[in-house]
């Protein structure tokens, strides 16, 4: 909605309260804000490149119009495919959990974007050493649901490998079940 940020979060509120605030619950959608966050201050402006970007600057600029649709109520939120600082924004538990779902108080569900759970183990981000690994990181990070995954080796096997090896809690499950579900609902 453009670089200024208090125009932008304005936008922001009146397109979530159009898209989700139907007084017929039939004709709601569930919004998607993405993306989570400063993808457009990548260097160069390459799609999945690293934001060198302050807090000070992700908080003044960046920031606001993801807490302002967080404020109207927007029901999913997609983490960039960028990272900041060095840690992609899919394996960030300080962007994802800490900040965004604890300190703005987002009541919704991450889902990831195409492929990025994968691109943590990747050339694009090599923080992972296995797909297990990029799992793991990714859904301690605060990640609720994997957009794309045709070949459940790739998500769903390793989840529940990770589960039964006590390496992600089940309560990080019950957690992201409980955001889905009651958005689906």
């Amino acid at each position: 909605y453009g670089e200024d940020p208090f125009l932008a979060s304005e936008l922001v509120r009146e397109a979530i309260t159009g898209l989700q605030g139907n007084l017929d619950p039939r004709k709601n959608v569930a919004a998607t804000v993405k993306h989570l966050a400063g993808g457009g201050t990548s260097v160069g402006g390459v799609n999945h490149a690293s934001a060198e970007v302050s807090e000070r600057a992700l908080r003044s600029y960046i920031l606001p119009p993801f807490q302002a649709a967080i404020e109207a109520g927007v029901l999913t939120v997609m983490p960039g495919h960028n990272d900041i600082a060095g840690i992609p924004a899919h394996a960030s538990k300080w962007l994802l959990t800490d900040l965004v779902k604890q300190e703005y108080g987002f009541k919704g569900f991450y889902i990831s974007d195409m492929g990025d759970v994968e691109n943590l183990k990747s050339q694009l981000h090599g923080v992972a050493a296995n797909q297990e690994e990029a799992v793991r990181m990714a859904i301690g990070a605060g990640l609720d649901m994997h957009m794309y995954s045709a070949d459940t080796t790739k998500f769903v096997a390793p989840l529940i490998k990770l589960v039964r090896e006590k390496k992600i809690p089940e309560e990080r499950i019950d957690d992201a079940v409980r955001r889905i579900l009651t958005v689906k609902f």
